[in-house]
This record gives C-alpha cells, sequence and structure tokens, in this order.
C-alpha cells in the first residue's frame, strides 16, 4: 500500500506542471540503479547488456528522473524471461533510452503499458499498473517521448528525450 501511495504521489507531481530542473547525468541514474539491482538479476539468473554512453546529461527533475529510470530497471526485473539489454546513447541533440527484455507477450505496439492501472497478461499478481504510467509522465513532462512495442518475442521500450 505504501508503494501505491508513493506512485500516486509521484504521478501527482506533474499534473501540478511542477518539474524542478537541473542538470542530471542520466548515464551515473542508469548504472547506479543497475548496480541496486544486481543481486535481485543474479538471484533470477541475468545479467543485463549495458551499453552505456558516459557524461550523457539533461536538464531535468533529479528525483522524478531517478525514481523513472529505478522503475525501468525494476519493470525489465520483474518481466525479463532470459535476457535484458539497456542501451542509453546521445543522438544529435536527442537522449535515447533504449530498454529491451524477452516477452511472452503477442507481437505488436503495446502502448497500453503507459496507462496507469493497466497490467498486461503477464503482469505479476499484486502489480499496480502505475509503474510505467510514472515514467511515460516523467518523460513527458521533460519534453520526451516513450514508446513501446513487442516484435519476435523482444519486449523493447524506447523513451526519447
Amino acid at each position: 500500500m505504501d508503494d501505491l501511495v508513493s506512485q500516486l504521489e509521484s504521478l501527482a507531481i506533474f499534473e501540478e506542471n511542477h518539474v524542478a530542473r537541473t542538470r542530471v547525468q542520466l548515464s551515473d541514474l542508469l548504472r547506479a540503479a543497475l548496480d541496486r539491482a544486481e543481486p535481485a538479476f543474479t538471484e533470477r539468473g541475468l545479467r543485463p547488456v549495458t551499453e552505456i554512453d558516459p557524461e550523457v546529461a539533461l536538464l531535468a527533475d533529479p528525483e522524478a528522473m531517478k525514481r523513472a529510470v529505478d522503475e525501468l530497471v525494476e519493470n525489465v526485473r520483474r518481466y525479463a524471461l532470459s535476457f535484458a539489454v539497456f542501451s542509453l546513447k546521445k543522438h544529435e541533440e536527442r537522449i535515447i533510452l533504449i530498454v529491451k527484455n524477452d516477452t511472452s507477450l503477442p507481437d505488436g505496439p503495446c502502448d497500453q503499458v503507459f496507462d496507469r492501472f493497466t497490467t498486461l497478461e503477464n503482469a505479476p499478481e499484486g502489480a499496480s499498473g502505475l509503474g510505467l504510467a510514472g515514467v511515460k509522465e516523467t518523460v513527458r513532462a521533460h519534453d520526451g517521448r516513450a514508446t513501446a512495442s513487442v516484435a519476435g518475442g523482444v519486449f523493447t521500450l524506447r523513451i526519447a528525450l
């Protein structure tokens, strides 16, 4: 219940259009989140592959961006069957974060993962359907875009900031 309340509070921040921006090292946030999750990945027999460009930074709300990155890592940890890939690159003026993992979901777009209180058929019991909704709100509040799809048994979540 505490986790659910925390997720709802973080979504409310963006409904008020209140985003305090400072320089945030997204590369460092992603590495730190992966380091914290390493024991949980190891317990599941997963070793994420990472392609993280150093020094990828942006003006962002540091706490919101940390929560979003933590949620992305947790989502992959929870749903990956046998592999996980995290890619963070600077491409021209945009930052591109791509997260991939294998899945049992059918092929096609699945942007509904970003809808509040929506859980897909492979969701574990107790999933709130708020985690990726919070990620999308964070991305939107930072003038970015998030999309999700499945192709060939691979779930791909792409964020452009």
